[in-house]
């Protein structure tokens, strides 16, 4: 089997328009983003903020639960911050993850209209097996992360109920601010 360059180059060369596009969307969204904090008073750098975090998910991944490291961490955007979604890097939407779990939402939020619910957060802690087609991915995911299904039902339940939203000034511009639910 060779290699098809033609066949490489014309996918590279819409993946650099796609690229082009999220980049600007991208661009976008963070300019829209530092203007919520200033006008909202509160950055997602503000120690207050970090915080508030820290008493919602400790030092654990928002959707998994396990423990979180200095190279297996990364930035998690509730709503992502893509063309889809229209996330953005403020305070209520920024949370940490494992890696895992922050490459795996990104299904979700490349989904132009979610069936399991109405934000990516929270669809994709809805995968339980129970509503998606048998070779769902995101649901064999969490079937591999919580083997038993009464362990995973619980756990996505938990995780979920960390999540509340409350009014805030920038709750019109994104999902809101989370706090921590007894």
């Amino acid at each position: 089997m060779s290699f098809d360059v033609a066949m490489a180059l014309k996918k590279s060369t819409g993946r650099a328009k796609s690229d082009v596009a999220n980049k600007l969307v991208s661009m976008f969204l963070h300019e829209v983003s530092r203007k919520v904090c200033v006008a909202g008073g509160m950055a997602v750098s503000d120690p207050l903020y970090g915080e508030s975090v820290i008493r919602s998910f400790g030092q654990n991944c928002a959707y998994c639960g396990s423990s979180l490291e200095n190279d297996r961490s990364a930035i998690e955007h509730l709503d992502g911050m893509n063309r889809i979604r229209v996330g953005l890097h403020v305070p209520g939407n920024v949370a940490m993850a494992c890696k895992p779990c922050n490459n795996e939402k990104r299904r979700d939020d490349q989904i132009p209209q979610l069936i399991l619910a109405n934000s990516g957060w929270e669809s994709f802690l809805c995968h339980d097996g129970s509503r998606c087609l048998e070779d769902c991915k995101t649901c064999a995911y969490w079937a591999y992360k919580w083997p038993s299904e009464g362990t995973r039902r619980t756990s996505s339940q938990r995780q979920k109920s960390a999540f509340t939203v409350s009014s805030s000034p920038i709750s019109a511009l994104s999902t809101g601010r989370f706090e921590h639910v007894n």
